[in-house]
């Protein structure tokens, strides 16, 4: 017979997933800022071509970092939960025998 045994340190993947939720929470002011730069082109440059470059700016790479940070987040979450689902696992598994 073989036991097997995962173990981590859930509480060092917990610490990991709240800092990760962290930084998105800091990623998100810079994404901010980046928005805010963007709209200030306005003021400067005016025409057509402005108008083009802000919407390319916002469409494509504001919304691909706020993307980003959605991932970040469902990481970070992810990280805070798989503890409770190592519980549940060994919870489950402990009392069960494989013979091979």
């Amino acid at each position: 017979m073989c036991d097997m045994e995962i173990l981590i340190d859930k509480e060092s993947v917990k610490k990991s997933g709240r800092d990760i939720l962290a930084y998105s929470e800091e990623f998100l002011i810079y994404i901010k800022r980046f928005e805010a730069i963007i709209d200030s082109i306005n003021n400067v440059w005016n025409g057509n071509d402005a108008l083009k470059y802000i919407n390319v700016m916002k469409e494509k790479y504001a919304f691909g970092l706020e993307e980003l940070d959605d991932v970040i987040k469902d990481y970070g979450l992810y990280l805070e939960k798989v503890p409770t689902t190592y519980d549940t696992l060994d919870e489950i598994f402990s009392s069960r025998n494989i013979d091979v």
